[in-house]
């Protein structure tokens, strides 16, 4: 991994843990039918870590794909 994109996600990862910390009140959460109180720690952390998964699925498909990126060896 180059440097770059290292200090990239290190900040974005600082940056989501300092709104995560920030942000610890309850939330009430409606999810199509479904309605909860949850704080919102744990909301954030549910979006985070579903756009992280995410994030990694496009990349391992476009690789897959041949478009662009590293390729191995």
């Amino acid at each position: 991994m180059s440097q770059t994109k290292f200090i990239t996600l290190l900040v974005t990862t600082v940056i989501l843990l300092v709104v995560v910390f920030q942000n610890r009140g309850p939330v009430h959460t409606k999810f199509l039918v479904f309605s909860f109180v949850m704080p919102q720690i744990v909301l954030l952390l549910i979006a985070g870590g579903l756009g992280f998964v995410a994030g990694l699925t496009v990349a391992a498909q476009s690789r897959s794909k041949g478009q662009g990126g590293y390729k191995g060896r």
